[in-house]
């Protein structure tokens, strides 16, 4: 899962610079002591940041905020998305402004305690919807794609509320 992680933020960047892309949500987190902000981009075609993707028996919900570094979110259901689904498996990476993708991030796998994720709403049609509610994770630090350093760790909590793009 990490390279796909990997592999959709290094996707996600070369998306922030289409043309025509708007906000279409927030993530606002405490990282440690500090808060911090990151925009979900998107646009009236399929380029969003925020995508929920049906792949056989189960969907993937893909949530990327830039501004501040990146952030990223992955929550696994199985079967289709309703407002009483609950992931099977969740993810949090942070990429670190200034970083680059082979540099530091912060991420949840091996860290040792499994993030959470609460819908408040998640409304998903045939090509679009919504999804707001909160998250937390451990994030331990982790050098390109090496193993999380789990002497090295934070906390993250915070809220999300954005546009989905449904494939």
């Amino acid at each position: 899962m990490k390279k796909r992680i990997l592999a959709g933020v290094l996707l996600v960047s070369s998306v922030q610079f289409a043309a025509a892309m708007e906000t279409i949500g927030t993530i606002t987190a405490t990282v440690g002591d500090e808060a911090q902000q990151w925009e979900i981009l998107g646009s009236d075609g399929d380029d969003a940041m925020a995508k929920a993707h049906k792949i056989g028996p189960v969907t993937s919900l893909e949530i990327h905020g830039g501004g501040q570094g990146q952030l990223v979110i992955e929550a696994i259901f199985a079967g289709s998305l309703s407002p009483d689904s609950r992931p099977q498996e969740v993810t949090v990476v942070l990429f670190p402004k200034g970083e680059g993708f082979m540099g530091n991030r912060w991420t949840s796998e091996g860290a040792g305690s499994d993030p959470q994720v609460t819908f408040d709403a998640l409304e998903v049609g045939d090509e679009s919807g919504q999804a707001e509610g909160s998250f937390a994770a451990r994030l331990c630090r982790a050098k390109g794609f090496g193993d999380a350093d789990t002497a090295d760790c934070r906390e993250i909590s915070g809220r999300f509320a954005t546009r989905l793009v449904v494939e």
